[in-house]
Formats: structure tokens, C-alpha cells, sequence
């Protein structure tokens, strides 16, 4: 059947070279031709295969990105924070550096974790160290080490000691990861030793104020970064930690008492340090 010639193709008309964007007429009015109308098929295609291996590896990427995260889980004894938002665990609730549960917390630390934490309970009674600074001292070592006693490959000595790990932040030893300028490596290694250093530098203000676990975790940690063992938990201040090392500390604190009353916890440390009164609370300086 013939054909008009305004019913004829548009790129026939007028001698238009196809391969050109024209105008086209529609409904009366004229629509100009998106551009990439004009690209052949062909060379689309091309584009296409070209781009496929790139998306490939991309999908690749953030699959193994994906698995990597999943893979994170912490080990027992390991708390599970910081976290961006609050979130669900085991049911656990926990918020960002806060653990709200610290009870269920508590029961997941390992045998030696406990150990540790009862150790320093045992000299901060011994030296008659209020509260408010014993949980603290908790807290400090929860946030250094996880209450972990810590050698160190760049401190060979250490490595012949007993220790629970190994640091990986540079001649930090002990359950405080403490430094060469707070004794030893000996001292360093021992957790007896290295919690009655750490309660002997407390300082006190003198005009009687009292100040709260949180504020003196926060005044005793050292200044430099944390133990980065499993979960990261770097960011968190030490006061993050006084309510799960509150909660351990009345778990424990009378077992330890008792324990020390039948000489379980020998003062085996050479170290001369007068006690502290019960109502002092302290400052590293």
C-alpha cells in the first residue's frame, strides 16, 4: 500500500541524514529526539559488556565488606560496644559506650577477666581505698586492657611472665596497660603489684569533695589510646564503664572479703605504700 508523503518516515523526509537528531511531530507539535536516540544499538551493547566486569567486582566488594562485619564477632569476654546506635545482642540492650545490662554482661567475662577484676578489688580494700575508687580502678582496667594482664612482644621480658594476651600497643604491660614511668616489668606483670601502683597514684583534693566513679575513671586513665583488643573499644571513656564495673564489684566485692579474711589474698607486695582513708576518692596526677 503507497504512502503520502507526509505519512512517509520522518528521517526520510526532506533528505534528513538518519543518523542525525531531528525534530519529530507529535500530535500536531514537534518533540526534538533525546540524543542518545541516535547511538546504535550496537554500540550500547558494546558499553554495556564493558561495564558488566566493573559491576561485577563492586558487588564483589561489598559482599566481602558485608561478610567482614558479620565475621566480627567479639570472643567471650569481650563486651560488644562501641555501637552508633543503640542495638539488640543475645538480648542484651546495649547503647553506644554504655552497657545496660551489666549483670548478663558481667557473666560473660572469662575466668582470668574475673580473676583480675578480683585482684584489684582485693588491694583497694587492702589499702582501704573508698568505693567510688575501687570501681573506678575497674573501669580504667576494663577500658585499657578488659581487665586482660597484657605482655608484649616489644618487652621481651613480659613474654616470660604469666599473661593472659599479648598488647599490641608499644611497652604498655599489666591488667592497667601500664607504661615504663609506672614501674618495672615486673611490677607491671603482676596484677597485685600493679593495682597497688595504681591505687597509690591517687590524689585527693584537699577541700573534701568527693568525686564520683565516673569522675575519677576518667581522671585516672592514662592519656594515650586504649588496648585495641577485639571490639573496639578506644573511643569509650573509662566513666563508660563504672556502671558494668559497679555491678561486678558488688558481685564480688564480699566473696573477696571473705577470702581475704582466710588468706587467700596474701600481701604479697613488696612495695611500702601507706593505706588510704575510706573516705578519700582520687586523682592521678
Amino acid at each position: 500500500m503507497s504512502t503520502s508523503p507526509s505519512e512517509q518516515p520522518i528521517n526520510e523526509q526532506a533528505g534528513a541524514d538518519p543518523t542525525e537528531p531531528v525534530e519529530a511531530v507529535v500530535d500536531g507539535g514537534t518533540k526534538q529526539r533525546r540524543l542518545w536516540d541516535s547511538i546504535p544499538k550496537k554500540a550500547i551493547a558494546a558499553l554495556a559488556i564493558a561495564l558488566a566486569p566493573l559491576v561485577s567486582v563492586l558487588l564483589v566488594w561489598m559482599e566481602h565488606e558485608r561478610a567482614g562485619i558479620e565475621r566480627q564477632q567479639p570472643t567471650p569476654g569481650q563486651l560488644e560496644i562501641p555501637f552508633a546506635t543503640p542495638a539488640t545482642i543475645s538480648n542484651i540492650v546495649i547503647t553506644p559506650c554504655v552497657p545496660r545490662v551489666s549483670a548478663e554482661l558481667v557473666s560473660s567475662l572469662t575466668a582470668r577477666q574475673v580473676a583480675n577484676g578480683k585482684t584489684i578489688i582485693a588491694e583497694g580494700l587492702r589499702t582501704r581505698t573508698h568505693r567510688s575508687g575501687i570501681v573506678a580502678a575497674l573501669a580504667v582496667s576494663m577500658r585499657q586492657t578488659e581487665m586482660r594482664n597484657l605482655a608484649n612482644t616489644a618487652v621481651p621480658a613480659s613474654m616470660a611472665l604469666p599473661h593472659d594476651e599479648i598488647s599490641r600497643v608499644r611497652h604498655e604491660l599489666g591488667i592497667f596497660g601500664q607504661t615504663p614511668s609506672d614501674g618495672p616489668v615486673d611490677m607491671r606483670m603482676s596484677p597485685v603489684r600493679a593495682a597497688r601502683s595504681f591505687f597509690a597514684d591517687m590524689r585527693f583534693p584537699c577541700d573534701g569533695t568527693e568525686w564520683t566513679p565516673k569522675d575519677l575513671a576518667d581522671r585516672m586513665t592514662p592519656a594515650r589510646d586504649a588496648q585495641p583488643i577485639g571490639v573496639s573499644v578506644e573511643h569509650c571513656p573509662s566513666s563508660a564503664f563504672v556502671v558494668f564495673t559497679g555491678e561486678f564489684y558488688e558481685r564480688y566485692v564480699d566473696e573477696v572479703a571473705n577470702a581475704m579474711a582466710a588468706g587467700q589474698y596474701p600481701d604479697d607486695n613488696g612495695d611500702a605504700m601507706p593505706p588510704m582513708a575510706s573516705t578519700r576518692t582520687g586523682r592521678r596526677p
